[in-house]
């Protein structure tokens, strides 16, 4: 008897390893206590014969109670997950279907169906973060249209007409002035304010605009900005539905506007000012000479034979990388003074520069 029990134990914990069944020791304190119970003597031969079915059964015990044990544990553990989940997700309307999943799990039969389950239950959560991400997408263009339309709205606002006329532009007294002549001005609209930080910034919103690389107050005139830079602002500001077909002011409505409405003495000191600073001139045109220097539409040439009669934009020659620059005295880069700032040219800039004295402001006319 000793002999068998000690066999049998032996074979358990042998082939128990092999086949990567846990034996519960309680259990095999058990077989071992009714193994005691066999009073027929055995011989050698008989050992195995008796052994081995003992063997066989008890581990096949033991494999069955380790599968029990371990659909339990997954069971537990699979609720746990979706509970969690459920819990996650408990305002949403798709939260009974968790519950649904619980009660699933619960009555599972097999590893694989809770398996499937859990599953289920990870798509569901995939699938409400996905109608989450895609709401708060969708909200999330709705205030950035908002934003846009209200902010194209204000500048619509902001922009001043300017009635048609005539007036000499030019001078004898500066060599790129050169000749006076009559235009006959088309009537049109300009924005009272050069276009500040903050108005730039809605178009870096919309990711065409480059940023601006500056610490300046948002209603700081933008600068260190190129004439092709312009050009990307005003072509994504012309496809937001506002009032105006947006542009640059041509040369010759620039210094109508001068002429015609003046400008405030202070305007002629150097530095850059908020645009709610007012300078404003007798047309509500507000630091038309002052701020920065602003880019125009036209064209660089070096003198006016064989410009346009009217106030359109000269904008056709053989240096047209270069682009005309008008007003602004900032840092005393030019020599503009009371008594030539409605005609100095400064000479025409790579409309590909872009200076921290440079910005603009916009003209434009109707949409019909």
């Amino acid at each position: 008897r000793a002999l068998l029990s000690a066999f049998i134990e032996d074979q358990i914990v042998e082939k128990g390893q092999e086949r990567s069944v846990d034996i519960d020791p309680v259990a095999l304190d058990d077989l071992m206590t009714r193994l005691e119970s066999i009073n027929e003597p055995l011989g050698l031969d008989d050992l195995v014969g008796v052994a081995l079915p003992i063997v066989e059964d008890f581990l096949a015990e033991q494999a069955r109670q380790n599968a029990i044990a371990a659909l339990e544990a997954l069971r537990a553990k699979t609720i746990t997950d979706i509970t969690v989940l459920a819990d996650r997700y408990a305002k949403n309307s798709r939260h009974g279907e968790f519950a649904a999943l619980v009660d699933e799990a619960t009555a599972a039969e097999r590893p694989n169906q809770l398996l499937a389950s859990m599953q289920r239950a990870q798509n569901l959560a995939r699938e409400i973060d996905t109608a989450r991400a895609a709401a708060a997408a969708q909200r999330a263009k709705l205030k950035r249209q908002s934003e846009i339309r209200a902010f194209v709205a204000a500048l619509d606002r902001d922009m001043v007409k300017v009635d048609p006329g005539v007036f000499q532009m030019g001078s004898n007294k500066h060599g790129y002035s050169r000749p006076p002549r009559a235009v006959n001005v088309l009537p049109f609209y300009m924005l009272k304010n050069e276009v500040v930080n903050a108005q730039w910034d809605e178009c870096v919103k919309s990711r065409l605009c480059k940023p601006r690389n500056t610490s300046a107050d948002n209603n700081d005139p933008v600068t260190g900005v190129s004439w092709d830079d312009v050009q990307v602002f005003i072509g994504w500001l012309n496809k937001q539905g506002g009032r105006f077909n947006y542009r640059l002011p041509t040369e010759a409505e620039w210094e109508y506007v001068v002429r015609t409405y003046g400008y405030v003495g202070k305007e002629l000191n150097s530095g850059i000012s908020n645009v709610t600073v007012a300078q404003t001139n007798n047309g509500g045109f507000n630091s038309i000479v002052g701020n920065a220097l602003e880019w125009l539409d036209d064209c660089w040439h070096g003198g006016y034979v064989g410009a346009p009669a009217d106030s359109r934009s000269w904008n056709r020659g053989l240096q047209c990388d270069l682009r005309v620059v008008r007003g602004s005295n900032w840092q005393g880069e030019h020599d503009i003074n009371v008594g030539n700032v409605a005609f100095y040219r400064p000479f025409g800039l790579p409309r590909s520069e872009a200076r921290p004295t440079l910005g603009f402001r916009l003209a434009g006319e109707l949409k019909q």
